[in-house]
């Protein structure tokens, strides 16, 4: 009888289909998160624009980077993938976007492979890894190093590292079709939101 609520674990023959899919959805996230960025920061710092139509690419290859370092592992400790086939899985997904990257974009795909190093290099560690990403998006994006609005900017960008995160995982819950972990992260990324955020802790 409990065999029937056993969450199911997918093999190699089944990445394709989903990878495709995972991929497609982290572009879209990718677009809300860049947006937000942006506005954002032009919110923050009155004299800083940004020109969208002129997108330094490197962004694109950090936040894939940083989104195989928030799903690989998680596929693992969810059962959603077998230990065995992590680094198959990391492939396939390097592979679908460099497939995509010649249609769409001109993603790197050594790049994103040297971000997603530098982001495992955390273990997992959620203030390093939202240190690591601020660092890096305020490198890319040349964002001045205003004493006076610098918290306001790291606690920003430290709450888009979480709700990338949790976004980002939540699409790979998905595209595995497990709707109670859906739910779970779902109820994960309320509560950050609403208790832990910078955010939430500094409303006027």
């Amino acid at each position: 009888m409990f065999g029937l609520f056993k969450k199911k674990t997918f093999n190699k023959d089944h990445f394709p289909k989903i990878v495709n899919d995972l991929v497609d959805k982290m572009d879209s996230t990718q677009e809300i998160i860049i947006a937000s960025i942006h506005s954002q920061l032009e919110e923050i710092l009155n004299n800083w624009k940004f020109d969208l139509e002129n997108l330094n690419p490197e962004v694109i290859d950090a936040l894939y980077g940083y989104q195989i370092t928030c799903l690989v592992g998680f596929c693992v400790e969810e059962k959603l993938i077998k230990r065995e086939d992590l680094l198959i899985f990391r492939k396939e997904i390097l592979k679908t976007i460099k497939k995509k990257s010649i249609m769409n974009t001109i993603s790197n795909t050594k790049l994103i492979e040297d971000y997603n190093q530098r982001y495992l290099d955390c273990w997992g560690d959620i203030p390093c890894l939202n240190k690591k990403f601020y660092e890096d998006i305020m490198k890319i994006y040349k964002v001045p190093n205003d004493k006076d609005k610098i918290h306001e900017i790291i606690g920003f960008l430290e709450d888009t590292s979480v709700s990338f995160a949790l976004q980002t995982q939540t699409n790979t819950a998905s595209v595995f079709g497990d709707k109670v972990l859906q739910k779970k992260l779902a109820k994960r990324f309320k509560k950050y939101l609403e208790e832990e955020s910078y955010v939430s802790k500094h409303k006027k």
